[in-house]
C-alpha cells in the first residue's frame, strides 16, 4: 500500500510541476544527466540596413533580410523554429500587431492573413510547415521535434559545390539532441552576387556549437569564405588565412590590400569591410563581410550622413548551460 501512495505522491508531483511549468516542462534532459540546457540559432544569407546615426530615436530605419533561418531548443520547455524570405523581422507578427490595437476601437476587430513567406514549427503545436518545393527556386520550411528543431530558407536554384556561379542564397539551421549530447548548426551560401562594380562569385559562413556529456565546456567553430571577388582591375577572397588581394593577377600586400580595394571601390562610392569573428556566452558569430555606401543627408544637420549596409554571413550558434 506505502508502494501505490508513493507512486501516486510521484504521479502528482509531475502533474503540478506540468502545470505549473507549462508545456515540455517533463522533456527529458538528455545527456545532461539533469542539467538544463538552451541551444539557439541563427543564419542571415544577406542583411539590408540603412540609417543616419544621432538623427532621431533609432539609427536604424531600415533593417531587413534575405533567406533567414532561426532555430530554438530548449530542453526543458520550446522547441520552435522558423525560416522567413523576405525577412522583416518584427513586422511579420503584423496581425497580431493590429489586432491589439484595433481592440482599443471595436471588440471585434477583422483577423489579417498571416504573414505568406514565413514557415513556423512548434513542437508543441505545429511541428512542421512547408512553403513551396524543395527542388523550386523558391522554399521555405520549419520543423521541431522533442528532439531536434531546424529550418531552410532558399531563394534561387540549390546551392551549388564551392565556386559555382548559379545564383542562389541560402539560409540554414539545425540543432540535434542526442544522447550523447548538442549540436547546434548555422549557415549560410550566397552564390552569383553583383552591386555595380563589385562582383562576388561565392560566399559561404558557418558556425558549430556542440556539447558533450561530462565536457567541461560549449565548443564552437566559425568559418567564413568569400571567394571570386572581383573589383575592377582588382580581385580579393577572404577565409581562414585572412584577406588576400591581387591587382591584374600581381599579390598586393597584406597589409595594403583592403585600403587598394576601397581605393578601387570609392568612384562608385562603396566600401568593403570585414567584422572578425565574435566570442558569444555559449557560442560564436561568425565572420562577416559588409559593403557599405555612406551619402550626405541635407537637412539631418551639419556633416550627418546615411549609411546603407549590406552584410554577409556573421551566423551565430550558441549552447547556454544551466545548473
Amino acid at each position: 500500500m506505502r508502494g501505490v501512495n508513493m507512486k501516486r505522491m510521484a504521479g502528482c508531483a509531475a502533474l503540478v510541476a506540468a502545470m505549473l511549468l507549462g508545456p515540455g516542462a517533463l522533456d527529458q534532459a538528455s545527456a545532461f544527466e539533469g542539467r538544463s540546457f538552451t541551444a539557439s540559432a541563427e543564419a542571415v544569407t544577406v542583411n539590408f540596413q540603412y540609417g543616419i546615426p544621432g538623427f532621431i530615436l533609432t539609427d536604424k530605419y531600415i533593417d531587413y533580410g534575405g533567406p533567414t533561418a532561426q532555430a530554438r531548443f530548449e530542453s526543458v520547455g520550446g522547441k520552435r523554429a522558423q525560416a522567413q524570405f523576405p525577412y522583416i523581422g518584427y513586422q511579420a507578427d503584423y496581425p497580431g500587431l493590429y489586432a491589439t490595437v484595433a481592440a482599443q476601437f471595436t471588440a471585434t476587430p477583422p483577423q489579417l492573413p498571416s504573414y505568406p513567406f514565413r514557415a513556423a514549427a512548434d513542437s508543441d503545436g505545429q511541428s512542421e510547415q512547408v512553403i513551396g518545393q524543395e527542388s523550386a527556386p523558391y522554399f521555405v520550411k520549419a520543423k521541431a521535434t522533442t528532439e531536434s528543431t531546424n529550418s531552410i530558407a532558399r531563394f534561387g536554384a540549390p546551392p551549388g559545390s564551392d565556386g559555382a556561379s548559379a545564383p542562389s542564397s541560402l539560409a540554414k539551421t539545425e540543432i540535434i539532441d542526442r544522447a550523447d549530447g548538442v549540436t547546434v548548426i548555422a549557415e549560410t551560401v550566397a552564390q552569383s552576387f553583383s552591386l555595380g562594380p563589385l562582383s562576388v562569385t561565392d560566399m559561404r559562413a558557418k558556425s558549430t556549437s556542440s556539447y558533450t556529456s561530462g565536457a567541461a565546456d560549449v565548443v564552437t567553430k566559425t568559418e567564413t569564405f568569400v571567394k571570386g571577388v572581383a573589383a575592377g582591375t582588382m580581385a580579393f577572397s577572404f577565409g581562414p588565412d585572412g584577406l588576400k588581394v591581387a591587382q591584374n593577377g600581381v599579390p598586393v600586400p597584406a597589409e595594403q590590400g583592403l585600403s587598394a580595394l576601397n581605393q578601387a571601390l570609392a568612384p562608385a562610392g562603396f566600401e568593403i569591410h570585414f567584422a572578425a569573428s565574435r566570442t558569444l556566452p555559449g557560442g560564436a558569430a561568425a565572420a562577416a563581410f559588409e559593403i557599405v555606401q555612406m551619402h550626405p543627408v541635407p537637412g539631418a544637420g551639419e556633416g550627418r550622413e546615411g549609411i546603407f549596409r549590406i552584410r554577409f554571413g556573421g551566423v551565430i550558434s550558441q549552447i547556454s548551460l544551466g545548473a
